[in-house]
């Protein structure tokens, strides 16, 4: 029970600090693009996909992580301004227009 809850303990650390561990000598980097960005509870549905929304606290635009077919990298599409404003709204952040 204790080894459960320090393993516990050790993955929810390990979760907030943006890497997670393989085994005992292989980390992998969890946390990519913007660090300024926080993901939110929200969800965006494009052409079928659910994607998390995630929010720059300092603009108030909001984005949602998109991997290219062609390279596999991830990166951040904005989503529809209304939309923005309103996830702006509920974490207190102003919306600041481009």
């Amino acid at each position: 029970m204790l080894l459960y809850l320090i393993s516990f303990q050790m993955s929810n650390a390990e979760e907030n600090s943006g890497f997670s561990r393989i085994n005992d000598s292989t980390f992998v980097e969890t946390k990519v693009g913007d660090q300024r960005l926080t993901k939110t509870k929200y969800r965006w549905i494009s052409r079928g996909t659910e994607y998390s929304i995630y929010i720059n606290k300092k603009t108030g635009h909001c984005y949602i992580l998109k991997t290219s077919k062609k390279t596999g990298k991830e990166y951040k599409s904005s989503i529809n301004t209304a939309a923005s404003k309103i996830v702006a709204k509920e974490f207190g952040v102003e919306y600041v227009d481009k």
